[in-house]
């Protein structure tokens, strides 16, 4: 006997501005608690979580969109340090191209002036 499944339909999760974490969760298959976690830590791409510093508690915002998205696989979760390595990654070519390109000219000028100097003497 096929087990009926609770997880509820792109069109119910389309009826929310916020989805709630437990109706996310139950759409992907996690327990509240994990995917508060990880809204919490940033590693889902549909959402985010925010701490209230006064009372320590957390908001949950959760993109419909975004959620559907995810649950059919056309982007999958990437956590901060992922993200943040690929920055500097990206970073770092980018001034060591730079830098490459200011000693090429820097190396011209130099040949330029050396041979000013010599056509003069």
């Amino acid at each position: 006997m096929k087990r009926k499944s609770n997880a509820p339909t792109d069109e119910e999760i389309m009826e929310h501005a916020n989805v709630p974490v437990w109706l996310a969760a139950s759409a992907i298959g996690w327990s509240s608690c994990t995917l508060a976690s990880a809204l919490q830590q940033g590693r889902v791409p549909f959402g985010f979580a925010v701490q209230n510093d006064d009372t320590g508690t957390w908001a949950y915002n959760i993109n419909p969109a975004g959620l559907i998205r995810y649950r059919h696989g056309e982007f999958q979760a990437m956590g901060m340090r992922e993200l943040k390595e690929i920055w500097s990654d990206i970073a770092n070519s980018i001034v060591d191209a730079k830098l490459e390109s200011a000693r090429v000219m820097a190396a011209a000028v130099t040949g330029a002036v050396m041979g000013m100097g010599g056509a003069t003497s």
